[in-house]
């Protein structure tokens, strides 16, 4: 009998799991950004990816330029490369879009983002220790 083995995704697809939708979001950082309702486009700009988790109880924000992605508020992620050969990943939840396509262009964040991230990570830190603590 053989196993069933895992697929393998290379650059144009469509990812349903979890942690596949966190990997593939972790690759970018600076972005373009649509967000589509309805076939209407709601919302657009450029932005910092600063941080991509999972949770039941937070929104997904863009702010300030500011990504902050909350994996649990999609269904699934499809990705391709566009005409220019920017990769342009597309979050999907019943009726809406998140289009994010990475910008090449941008080379270093913005010092406002790179202290976010680093407050992010500590944050990040402070709770998973403090679950495992209150786990045992």
């Amino acid at each position: 009998m053989t196993k069933k083995k895992a697929p393998i995704i290379i650059d144009e697809g469509a990812v349903y799991r979890t942690l596949d939708i966190v990997r593939a979001l972790l690759t970018l950082d600076a972005v373009e950004y649509e967000y589509i309702v309805d076939s209407d486009k709601v919302a657009s700009g450029r932005g910092w990816l600063v941080r991509v988790f999972y949770s039941r109880d937070s929104a997904t924000l863009i702010l300030n330029n500011c990504l902050y992605i909350n994996v649990s508020s999609f269904d699934y992620l499809k990705f391709h490369k566009n005409d220019k050969g920017q990769l342009t990943m597309s979050l999907h939840s019943d009726n809406s879009e998140l289009k994010l396509t990475v910008l090449e262009e941008e080379s270093k964040p913005p010092k406002t983002v790179e202290r976010l991230r680093r407050i992010e990570d500590e944050e990040f830190e402070f709770q998973f220790y403090h679950q495992e603590y209150e786990d045992e």
